[in-house]
């Protein structure tokens, strides 16, 4: 997986669902707050605001599979 380029949220939500399938999101202000196991990354974006699937990072989307130790199932599920 590149760290340049964007991946749709809802492509990351479902990546989630199958790599982290008991993980749970809560909406903030200016981010989302992903809780899996023991763990939780509070700081992922929420991309342009006024959108319905915004574009994401992919730099973010990898960090956050990494801190979540399924990066490997991220790269396969979102074929990057």
């Amino acid at each position: 997986m590149s760290s340049f380029g964007q991946v749709p949220l809802k492509d990351v939500w479902a990546m989630l669902e199958q790599c982290a399938p008991d993980h749970s999101i809560q909406e903030r202000t200016h981010h989302y707050c992903i809780s899996y196991g023991e763990k939780s990354y509070p700081a992922f974006p929420k991309g342009e605001h006024e959108k319905q699937n915004p574009p994401i990072q992919k730099g973010h989307v990898r960090k956050m599979a990494r801190f979540f130790g399924i990066l490997e199932c991220a790269k396969a599920a979102l074929s990057i």
